[in-house]
């Protein structure tokens, strides 16, 4: 039970993400830069109370992998804020939503994994779905920015695909040792960043901005990594797959109930395609079968 709940926080904790970034008022790649950094001086004590005599051994076998999967983390974490900067939550979630979809269509081709016929029609449904959610109505200039968020929702989805798949490759390191330096590389990326767009802000410039700064790095950066590894120990791949469905189900929440930002019927019929064949391709129903019924 412990476990679930640890899950379940964290998975609130990031599905609140979009809400957070809404009243700050600053470029995404600051927030982004901001938010790796403060998530490693939250992560790195426990990464230092946790670590034994092997992780610099395996840190520098695998230094290549963490490296270019932090550079991806780096572009998914722009990609979405941006996101949820042009378009509704729910928008940007369900589009952002797709990524494991895409780190299955990547395995395909980088890992040589078969795919059944079953997989394929989940990603052919995926399609369909995004297709949907793609409608925006009438080509005005709020339809045309919630267009561009999608897009950056499917950007950022494409990046998580990549770290997801790249993880793969990645031996001998648990979930604390391996984000610890991918939020590492990221930030060396995102201040590069900032530093070439000339995005970065004073951020004292709105006391609520910094204030949500600190609680986007600490919170949904630091606590909400912690709670997700904790809880990721003591459950099964299966319940893992389920649970992982409250963040976008509470992002979507917030977005309708909570911002009242609306999707049409088309998007909504979308958004459902979308997270249900996601559902049904994450999850042995088999195994989970045999988890309820003991």
């Amino acid at each position: 039970m412990q476990s679930s709940m640890s899950f379940i926080a964290s998975m609130v904790i990031f599905g609140t993400i979009g809400a957070v970034v809404r009243y700050i008022n600053l470029p995404s790649g600051e927030i982004a830069l901001f938010r790796g950094f403060l998530g490693i001086l939250f992560l790195l004590p426990f990464l230092l109370i946790n670590k034994t005599d092997r992780f610099g051994k395996y840190l520098n076998a695998n230094i290549k992998v963490l490296f270019v999967s932090g550079f991806a983390l780096a572009g998914n974490w722009i990609l979405l804020l941006n996101a949820f900067k042009h378009t509704t939550i729910a928008l940007a979630v369900v589009s952002y939503y797709t990524a494991p979809v895409m780190a299955m269509v990547m395995s395909i081709f980088v890992l040589k994994e078969k795919i059944s016929p079953f997989k394929l029609l989940t990603v052919l449904l995926t399609l369909a779905g995004m297709f949907m959610v793609m409608n925006v109505g009438d080509n005005d200039i709020s339809s045309q920015k919630n267009l561009i968020g999608i897009l950056y929702g499917l950007s950022a989805a494409f990046c998580y695909a990549l770290v997801m798949l790249l993880n793969k490759f990645i031996r001998n390191m648990d979930g604390l040792e391996t984000t610890v330096p991918q939020l590492f590389f990221a930030t060396v990326v995102l201040f590069l960043y900032v530093i070439f767009a000339d995005e970065m802000y004073p951020i004292y410039q709105s006391g609520l901005s910094l204030i949500l700064l600190v609680v986007l790095g600490i919170v949904h950066t630091g606590a909400g990594f912690l709670f997700f590894f904790s809880g990721m120990k003591g459950l099964k791949t299966q319940e893992i797959a389920v649970l992982s469905y409250f963040d976008p189900l509470v992002s979507v929440f917030i977005s309708l109930f909570i911002f009242n930002e609306s999707m049409n019927v088309i998007q909504s019929l979308g958004a459902i395609l979308i997270l249900s064949t996601t559902l049904f391709n994450v999850v042995n129903w088999r195994k989970l079968r045999s988890l309820v019924t003991g």
